[in-house]
C-alpha cells in the first residue's frame, strides 16, 4: 500500500510539473523582421565546369536573394513567353 501511494505522489508531482509548462504560452519570438531582413546568408559556388579553380562564396542579405530569385523568376516566365510566342508563330505560319 506504501508503494502505490509513494507512486500515486509521483505521478501526481509530474502531471503538476506538465500541466504547469503546458500553461505557459511559447515565448514570444523576439527576431523582428528588419532582423531577419538583415542577416547575411553565404552560398557556396562551384567552380566553372572543367575548371579546378573559381570556386567562391557569395553573400548577401535575405532582402537581397529575394531580389535576385524574383528577378530571376521574372526572367525565366520571359522567356518561357517569348518561347511560347515563337511557337505560336512559326504554327500560324505553317497554316495550323
Amino acid at each position: 500500500m506504501r508503494i502505490f501511494r509513494n507512486f500515486a505522489v509521483a505521478v501526481s508531482g509530474v502531471l503538476a510539473v506538465v500541466g504547469a509548462a503546458m500553461a505557459q504560452p511559447a515565448a514570444p519570438d523576439v527576431e523582428s523582421a528588419t532582423v531577419t531582413e538583415n542577416r547575411i546568408l553565404c552560398v557556396h559556388q562551384d567552380a566553372p565546369t572543367g575548371s579546378r579553380i573559381g570556386a567562391k562564396k557569395v553573400c548577401h542579405t535575405n532582402g537581397e536573394w529575394r531580389t535576385i530569385h524574383a528577378n530571376a523568376e521574372q526572367d525565366m516566365l520571359r522567356m518561357q513567353d517569348r518561347h511560347d510566342n515563337g511557337m505560336q508563330g512559326a504554327a500560324n505560319a505553317a497554316g495550323q
